[in-house]
């Protein structure tokens, strides 16, 4: 493998990681977003909460492809048929689930443990914030592992582009 080979397989596993972590961090920001309810001032909230990363992000995703647009000469944005940057992608996906699974499923644990000393007035508060805060991120993060283990496991096609 060559040098410029190197390097382009290299800037599309970063933009392919980039792309997916950040559509599963807008889902769980979103999660907790609806958890508060939906309504204009909470919109606005959300958009200015989130607007520094909103545009890091499509700064990193422009600037990664303009990189992949000069090491390759065109941009092709079927790379994801890689091997190599389809299984790197998978196993990145899947350790960065796991690694968020491992340091949320402590606190889940503590708050569905404290679930029982909170006065029957405030459990569907509690339940909301605890559903917002720990289990709708887990879900997101298993089925971040699930994608991630289906790229790793995925089948050679006959259509894989090199």
């Amino acid at each position: 493998m060559n040098f410029d080979k190197e390097i382009k397989i290299s800037l599309q596993i970063a933009l392919s990681f980039v792309v997916f972590t950040s559509v599963f961090t807008l889902l769980g920001n979103l999660s907790s977003f609806v958890s508060m309810g939906v309504n204009k001032d909470s919109i606005v909230y959300f958009l200015k909460s989130n607007m520094l990363w909103f545009i890091v992000v499509i700064l990193i995703i422009l600037r990664l492809s303009i990189y992949l647009k000069k090491a390759d000469g065109k941009y092709n944005p079927f790379f994801i048929l890689n091997r190599t940057v389809r299984s790197t992608l998978g196993l990145l996906l899947a350790f960065e689930g796991l690694v968020l699974i491992s340091s949320r499923a402590p606190a889940l644990l503590l708050y569905i443990q404290a679930n029982h000393q909170v006065a029957s007035t405030f459990k569907e508060a509690y339940i909301r914030s605890m559903l917002a805060s720990f289990v709708i991120p887990m879900i997101i993060n298993l089925v971040k592992i699930l994608l991630g283990l289906y790229f790793i496991l995925q089948k050679n096609k006959n259509n894989e582009i090199e």
